[in-house]
């Protein structure tokens, strides 16, 4: 086990002196983002003791797949909670708790998170092999496409809206993305370490300056030309609100 630590700290400061480091500039990384790098290096070694279970790996969500019909139908979710006691002298009585969640209206990711001062709103999506690309291309790290598949990106606009600058902090929030593609196909976002990724974004608004936010999500290449509607559902505290892509 000592050997395996070690193994595992040898790799993380590698891993953090690669991303920090570039041909031709140094990117400084702010202490979330190096710690990001440092749990991401972490699970990647250790998926490979077979005594480990990858984190990264809960649920294999990231491809699309069949999605319940009956989660669709509905636009509230109700779980009934059933609890029998028994007693000595009569039979069994069932009591009831109802867990719900609210249909909300909102298109701000911002507003449903509950950060003041700023708006984070859907911007348009593209489909591609690899991201970052392009203009984007001075992230420290790019996220590539398995073979067969390629990655839906969804962009956001993140732009304050007051007259002073507002710290924007996601990563400790418990928000769930899930895009719903065709009606019955669902995906949960790939989690990255990009420095813009929605899931985890820890960034200042300024005003007047807008910047770009990110949820990338893995597609099967048969899938890219049979898209015909894409819903992004966002629920927080309860409550569900639905952002159309597509």
């Amino acid at each position: 086990m000592n050997m395996w630590k070690k193994l595992v700290l040898s790799v993380i400061v590698l891993c953090t002196c690669i991303v920090t480091s570039g041909c031709t500039q140094v990117i400084d990384l702010t202490e979330d983002e190096t710690r990001l790098v440092a749990e991401y290096a972490a699970d990647l070694l250790l998926s490979y003791d077979r005594g480990y279970t990858d984190r990264l790996k809960e649920g294999e969500e990231e491809h699309l797949e069949e999605a319940s019909t009956q989660e669709d139908a509905q636009s509230e979710t109700t779980t009934e909670v059933v609890t029998e006691e028994e007693e000595a002298t009569q039979g069994s009585e069932s009591q009831t708790t109802e867990v719900t969640t609210v249909q909300g209206t909102s298109q701000d990711i911002a507003e449903i998170a509950g950060v003041q001062g700023t708006s984070i709103t859907y911007k348009d999506y593209e489909v591609v092999d690899q991201y970052p690309t392009g203009d984007n291309a001075n992230e420290a790290v790019q996220v590539d496409a398995p073979e067969g598949s390629r990655l839906l990106v969804v962009h956001f606009v993140v732009k304050a809206v007051s007259d002073q600058p507002v710290d924007v902090s996601l990563m400790d929030q418990s928000i769930d993305y899930k895009l719903l593609c065709n009606d019955t196909l669902a995906a949960k976002p790939m989690l990255t370490i990009l420095t813009n990724d929605l899931a985890t974004l820890e960034t200042t608004a300024t005003p007047g300056q807008d910047s770009d936010a990110v949820l990338i999500f893995q597609i099967s290449k048969d899938m890219v030309d049979q898209l015909n509607t894409m819903q992004l559902h966002v629920t927080f505290n309860s409550e569900e609100n639905v952002i159309t892509i597509l």
